[in-house]
């Protein structure tokens, strides 16, 4: 490891990272992991522009990056999606490791122009591949702690779900869900996690009544990401994100307070879907902490228990079901 005195790094700054920046942060990845970095979406400069588009005009997440003699060393970046943060991307060049740069980074991504206090967002996640221990450890640096996994999409891959309550919120230890299906409860307060306040029942909107089985999937015509649409008589009712990289559907969510009949209707469908749906080998599907009837529904198609999600709708908790098509040598299913 190279050393650097205390002037030296002091010439390191921090800036947000525009679509010009592009070339530099996949020049960076294959610095640092050459054509094996796990998370394959980054190696396309088009997925990267459009990530970079989303937050300039939308403001839609942040990306800093650290720089030292005008050298791209070190980026972060999160999206925001649902009032919650998702860290997507971390890398930091193995030379300057280990000098507080990480930390002055995740400084800046907090003092940056988005407002978090005066939003509903209470928790950042990470969706990290068990084998990236350089992100594992900064993750632990910053105090995340795992609450899960999700579905493996190949035989040996799979993301460990990593969160952090962000602060001062009183954090206990999680109170036992009333409605919680027995063997999930139990398997939540063996991990021991810290949840923060009561949950805020969100407000009641319009009840969309399904009268016949005229359910379709539509998949939007556009680069990166995918996204499905079902529609019922024609009204989009749900949609969910495909990740042709990773071979997974997920971040699903319904877009009306429907019927138990409609729901039921469309998750059925989309894990017939999913079935016949070559390619695809992984299905994720979070649902309400208490929404214990559709939960028992989800595990009789055979989705499994995957992980608790504090605050994964702003200031609602959630539980995440899940279904692949991978075939371990052992698996654990709720039943």
């Amino acid at each position: 490891m190279k050393s650097f005195s205390n002037n030296i790094l002091q010439d390191i700054y921090i800036r947000d990272l525009k679509i010009n920046d592009a070339v530099l942060i996949i020049d960076l990845i294959i610095s640092e992991y050459g054509e094996n970095y796990c998370d394959k979406e980054f190696y396309d400069i088009n997925v990267l522009k459009y990530y970079l588009l989303k937050i300039s005009e939308k403001k839609e997440g942040i990306w800093k990056g650290a720089f030292f003699k005008n050298q791209l060393i070190g980026q972060m970046f999160v999206i925001i999606r649902h009032n919650t943060f998702f860290v997507k991307l971390t890398i930091l060049k193995n030379e300057f490791r280990n000098r507080g740069i990480i930390n002055r980074l995740g400084n800046e991504m907090v003092r940056s122009h988005y407002d978090f206090k005066n939003s509903k967002i209470r928790c950042c996640y990470a969706f990290v591949d068990r084998n990236n221990q350089s992100i594992l450890y900064i993750l632990k640096k910053f105090r995340f702690y795992s609450v899960g996994s999700t579905p493996y999409h190949e035989s040996d891959k799979n993301y460990i779900i990593f969160a952090r309550i962000l602060f001062d919120f009183k954090q206990k230890l999680i109170s036992p869900y009333s409605k919680l299906i027995g063997k999930i409860k139990k398997t939540i307060c063996e991990t021991n996690i810290l949840r923060s306040f009561k949950i805020e029942k969100s407000q009641d909107m319009h009840v969309l009544n399904r009268n016949n089985n005229d359910i379709k999937i539509i998949k939007l015509k556009q680069n990166f990401p995918f996204k499905y649409q079902i529609l019922i008589n024609n009204k989009l009712c749900a949609e969910f994100i495909e990740n042709e990289y990773n071979k997974s559907w997920y971040d699903f969510q319904f877009f009306y307070n429907l019927t138990l009949k409609s729901k039921y209707s469309i998750l059925t469908t989309i894990v017939d879907f999913f079935k016949n749906t070559k390619g695809i080998n992984a299905l994720s599907i979070p649902t309400h902490v208490n929404d214990n009837t559709l939960q028992k529904y989800l595990i009789k198609e055979n989705l499994n228990y995957y992980a608790f999600l504090p605050f994964y709708y702003g200031q609602e908790d959630a539980i995440l079901l899940g279904l692949s098509k991978i075939k371990l040598k052992k698996t654990k299913a709720i039943s």
